[in-house]
This record gives structure tokens, sequence and C-alpha cells, in this order.
């Protein structure tokens, strides 16, 4: 036992008679000190590491990774554009947003995207049918009678007024735009269909949707509810005869291989609808939001710039392959859709 008398404790219990403890030496604080500092350090470097003053205040910043989905081929003017807005979206931000594309209907048709939108493992998708009947109401028959009466619906207190209400009732979606899409025209393989009465009994694709069921069925066709990535192969094998959609889709789905008349019926002057998972959207911040929507404002004008000045294009084309240019008896198809609407 060491000597009481240089500042170390007795090894006997502290607080028995006769005994009295010892406060330690500063050689023993000194000591102690350092030896806890040299464990710390031990910690650090065995993958515990020490943060710097600065280190602590200044995180790097977050990067928000969201995905574009959408059925529409990569190469097409959708495809195009899409790709085009992740590419300024990253430079905008600095990096900081970062939007991948998946065209081509790779992450499923438009009821998968959907359902992935509200989960929230789609983030972001231009799409056709929403099966929120108030917004897909656009789609039936000869609602617009041109872009202009269509932008002036959309633009106005009506489409502003649709906006609130997915936010509402959407099931965690945000709608973000209305994005023009061409006049949709009729595809055949055997029948011109100049009028509804040669449509009878045609096997024709419809989108997943009452209303175009509907549609298809008051012009006496037989309706063929079915994904977009199925139709090419559908047509091919014939479980279905015809088709219907905008000359830039039948162009860049190369749908002439496999169809033989287009008739001029624009039936439809639709708009798709850019959506988006309302959780992801509010992961940015105000500036990144802002940054977004101005980004795709500049897109969704680029995009329908281009639409228009290439009908003519697309007919030209369609015909240099081989493909029948049919002007159809419009008032025809109106007269024959006049009451789709009543249904819905």
């Amino acid at each position: 036992m060491m000597d009481q008398g240089k500042g170390i404790c007795h090894p006997h219990r502290p607080g028995e008679k006769g005994e009295r403890i010892s406060k330690p030496s500063r050689m023993t604080i000194r000591r102690f000190l350092q030896a806890t500092a040299l464990a710390v350090m031990g910690l650090g470097v065995a993958g515990f590491a020490l943060l710097t003053p600065t280190q602590a205040v200044s995180a790097p910043p977050q990067v928000l990774e969201y995905k574009f989905a959408d059925v529409q081929p990569a190469q097409g003017i959708y495809g195009r554009y899409e790709v085009k807005f992740g590419k300024l979206m990253a430079e905008r931000t600095g990096g900081a947003v970062k939007i991948a594309h998946f065209g081509g209907g790779s992450l499923g048709g438009e009821k998968d995207v959907m359902e992935g939108l509200r989960l929230g493992s789609v983030h972001i998708s231009l799409i056709g049918l929403t099966l929120m009947p108030f917004l897909d109401v656009i789609w039936g028959p000869y609602v617009f009678r041109d872009n202009d009466h269509g932008r002036k619906v959309l633009d106005g207190e009506i489409g502003q007024s649709w906006k609130e209400r997915v936010i509402k009732e959407g099931g965690g979606l945000r709608l973000v735009d209305y994005v023009y899409f061409g006049p949709r025209q009729l595809t055949t393989k055997n029948t011109p269909g100049r009028t509804p009465k040669e449509l009878k009994g045609l096997k024709i694709r419809v989108m997943e949707a009452p209303i175009y069921i509907a549609t298809w069925r008051a012009l006496g066709a037989s309706p063929v509810p079915m994904a977009w990535p199925e139709v090419f192969t559908g047509l091919q094998q014939r479980t279905i005869d015809a088709q219907e959609n905008p000359l830039e889709l039948i162009v860049s789905n190369s749908l002439f291989e496999v169809q033989k008349y287009v008739a001029l019926t624009s039936h439809v002057r639709p708009y798709r609808f850019l959506l988006m998972n309302d959780a992801a959207f509010g992961r940015m911040s105000k500036d990144q939001q802002k940054i977004f929507l101005d980004t795709w404002k500049e897109i969704s004008k680029e995009i329908e710039q281009e639409y228009i000045s290439s009908d003519q294009k697309y007919l030209d084309l369609l015909k240099s392959k081989g493909m029948t240019v049919v002007p159809a008896d419009v008032n025809a198809y109106r007269e024959a859709t006049k009451d789709v609407w009543k249904q819905f």
C-alpha cells in the first residue's frame, strides 16, 4: 500500500473508521484526461470520424432524385422534351434536383403509372387518362372546337379549379399542367373509316376509360380496352383491327407498318396531364419549386409549337410509307356521338 500522504486512495472501502478519502493529485487528473482523449481519437480512427466545427455546421446539400414516367416512346416529341426538362432542372438547380426519364411504357401502362404516382414509386408523369372523371371528360368526343377553345377553358377558372380539386381528391397527386396533344385520328387495316357506318363491329383499341368505351360504342365499333405498350403487337397479330391517336404518335410508333388507312376524324382534341406525387413536390425548396414550374412552362410551349407545326410533315411521311389518308365525314362522327357526354 502506498503512503496516504501522497494523495492516493486507500485500498480499503472508503469511509471505514480510521481512514480518510484523499483527493486525486493534479498529475492523476492530467493522466486521466490524456487517456480519455487518446481513447476518443482511437474511436475516430475506427470509423467514428470527429467533426470539425465547420463540418458540423455545413452538411452537404440534399440531392433529390425523381422518376419521370411516360408510356410514349423516348424518341417521340414528348420523350425528347421530357429528357430536355431533366437536363435543365439539373443545370438550374446546380445538380440538387435530378430527374431520370423512363419512356416507352418501361414502368408500365397508364394505370400502373397512376398507381405508382400515388404510392410515390413514380414521381412525375405526363399522362393521358387519369381515371378521375372530372378531368377525363375533356377526352370526350368533340368537347373542344379547336386548340384556342381548349386553352381558354384550361388556362382559365375551370382549369384552375380542377388543379385545386386534384390536390383535395387525387389521393396524393398534384396537377402541374395541361399539355398539348394533337387531334386524334383513326387508323385501320381494312376499312377507310369515312363514316361511322364503316365501323360496325370494328375491333378498335381504346384507352382504359369509360368515356372512351362509350364513344366508340356510339360509333358502332367494338372497343377493346388495352394498355398502350401492347397496341403494336395487338395490331400485328390482329387481335385488334384499329386504333386512334394523334399523327405524331402514329409516326413515332411506326403504326404505318401494321395499318393501311388514316381517317382524319379529329374526334378528340385532348390534352395530356403533367401529374406529380404531391409529397415529392413538397420535398423541393420554394426556389426549386419555382425553377421546376418555370422550366416546365418553357418545355410545354415548345412541345405545343413543334406538334402544331409538324402535322403536315407527319401526313406526308405517312403517305410515303404507303398509308392512304382519308378525309372523314366529321359531321357524321359528331352526330353519332352527340349524346355521349350526358353519361358523364
